[in-house]
C-alpha cells in the first residue's frame, strides 16, 4: 500500500499545483491534461492517439 499511498500524494499535489492555472484561464482539470500532453507530446495531435497513449500508460499506472 505504501505506493498506492506516495501515488495519491502525489496526483493530489499536481493538482493543487495546477489548480491555479485552471482558475485563471477557466480550464477543466482535464483540459489541463490535455494541454500539458499536447505539449509534451507533439507528434501525437489527435483524439485518437491521445487515447492509444493514455490507455498505454493507464495499463503501467492504472489509478491515474
Amino acid at each position: 500500500m505504501y505506493f498506492w499511498d506516495k501515488h495519491k500524494t502525489i496526483i493530489s499535489y499536481y493538482e493543487l499545483l495546477s489548480g491555479a492555472v485552471c482558475d485563471r484561464y477557466e480550464l477543466t482539470q482535464m483540459e489541463y491534461d490535455i494541454l500539458m500532453f499536447l505539449h509534451n507530446n507533439p507528434q501525437n495531435n489527435t483524439a485518437a492517439e491521445i487515447v492509444k497513449i493514455e490507455n498505454q500508460q493507464n495499463l503501467m499506472c492504472p489509478l491515474r
